[in-house]
């Protein structure tokens, strides 16, 4: 099949007109992915240094302040939504784990201050076992 000169200057006009709103397009897929990574990075630098004073609290209480303390409610909320919105599931899962740890720990070591002697020692040991797995889990983030 031939081509008349006209066919080919419609089919070049075509080409002219569709190439900048391809390019368009694909520089604006570009920038979205830049941006989420941008913001993943961001993400995970907070959760490194919000759920590293976890970590750093469960090794040594006595001479770092209570993270609750340190990190306002707002600030852990905002923390909280920007991990969900650009975090992979993977560190969702890793962060969720770590809270729970937390949160155990958290009450043993209330259990073991409150509680007898007897009583102490096991929510020490109990309160020891899930300081080590915030460690882990902050290690393994």
């Amino acid at each position: 099949m031939r081509l008349t000169t006209t066919q080919v200057s419609l089919i070049a006009a075509f080409i002219a007109l569709a190439a900048p709103a391809i390019t368009y397009r694909a520089n604006a897929r570009l920038d979205r992915y830049r941006w989420v990574r941008e913001r993943r990075a961001e993400t995970y630098i907070d959760a490194l240094a919000v759920l590293g004073r976890l970590a750093a609290y469960v090794s040594e209480p006595d001479r770092r302040p209570d993270p609750y303390d340190a990190i306002p409610g707002d600030h852990w909320r905002r923390f909280q939504a920007q991990v969900e919105a650009f975090a992979s599931t993977q560190v969702i899962a890793l962060r969720d784990a770590l809270l729970v740890a937390w949160e155990r720990f958290r009450a043993a070591a209330a259990a073991a201050a409150a509680g007898s002697p007897e009583d102490g020692t096991d929510h020490g040991k109990e309160a020891d076992g899930h300081s080590a797995e915030v460690r882990v889990l902050y290690a393994d983030l």
